[in-house]
């Protein structure tokens, strides 16, 4: 389905993913340089990167990853926490990057299940079936009285979403719209964690950035724990639950991640029920 990551041709790096045509105007991370020419030349090189992907997608893998490669770039949160939308009104930043990270439908989905940060008592409770079926509600217990986290509603509409896919949905779109075409980079979570070095070095071409001399890994969960991580084991879906999945993906929009098919849900079923790293949050 996917190609190899190559440092030297973006169009050939499944884990830095093309904006589509429909994308309008902007500049698309496909450069008009000639073959192996670096198209951050053209501009100054960012300074700064921002994070951004739903729960359980690898966000954390994905900065310290980050951190512990890059000399030219920091990580911020000058625009708002990793999970949220941008603030109304704000405006990306000149000279930095944006990363938005999405990870397989499927795998993401019974990561959050196990792990439903910041989720209601009540979404918590859920079954499987139920917890991707129904209606997302996101809050806290305060004592006795619970809060709920009204930036976790619609940013336009104010509504909560109707279920976990469109919440994914509209994180993704929401950034992807805030972050200029030439100043960003959609990341396939599993092909980033399959071969981060290929993955460093794409992105490092892209920004013209300078890596350091030996490579660190983020070995343990989400860098931060002190053994080695083990990946975790997840039931298979079912096909019901398959297929209400693609039925409330956005296929354009999931494709910039690098994610097809979905017409097909027999190839959506995973291989085995093992799933690569767990670092999403």
């Amino acid at each position: 389905m996917t190609t190899p990551l190559h440092p030297t041709d973006l169009r050939l790096a499944p884990a830095i993913a093309q904006p589509t045509a429909s994308e309008g105007d902007n500049k698309s991370l496909t450069s008009d340089e000639p073959d192996g020419a670096n198209p951050s030349m053209t501009r100054k090189s960012p300074r700064r990167f921002h994070v951004w992907g739903e729960r359980c997608s690898g966000t954390h893998f994905i900065i310290k990853l980050l951190e512990r490669n890059l000399l030219d770039a920091e990580y911020s949160e000058a625009h708002g926490h990793k999970h949220w939308v941008p603030r109304p009104g704000d405006t990306f930043a000149e000279n930095d990057a944006g990363i938005i990270i999405a990870r397989d439908p499927a795998d993401w989905a019974r990561s959050f299940h196990r792990k439903p940060w910041h989720a209601a008592p009540v979404v918590r409770a859920r079954s499987f079936p139920r917890f991707i079926r129904e209606e997302w509600i996101a809050g806290d217990v305060d004592g006795v009285r619970f809060v709920e986290r009204r930036h976790e509603r619609h940013p336009i509409s104010g509504q909560r979403f109707a279920n976990i896919w469109a919440l994914r949905a509209a994180k993704l779109r929401a950034w992807c719209a805030f972050i200029p075409s030439d100043r960003r980079v959609c990341v396939n979570y599993e092909q980033a964690a399959r071969d981060p070095q290929a993955f460093l070095a794409a992105l490092a071409f892209r920004f013209d950035w300078r890596l350091t001399a030996h490579y660190h890994p983020v070995s343990t969960y989400k860098g931060l724990a002190t053994s080695d991580y083990r990946p975790r084991t997840y039931l298979p879906l079912t096909d019901a639950d398959l297929a209400f999945m693609a039925t409330r993906l956005d296929p354009e929009l999931e494709a910039q991640f690098g994610f097809t098919d979905f017409a097909n849900v027999v190839a959506l079923k995973p291989k085995s029920a093992t799933s690569l790293p767990v670092v999403g949050h």
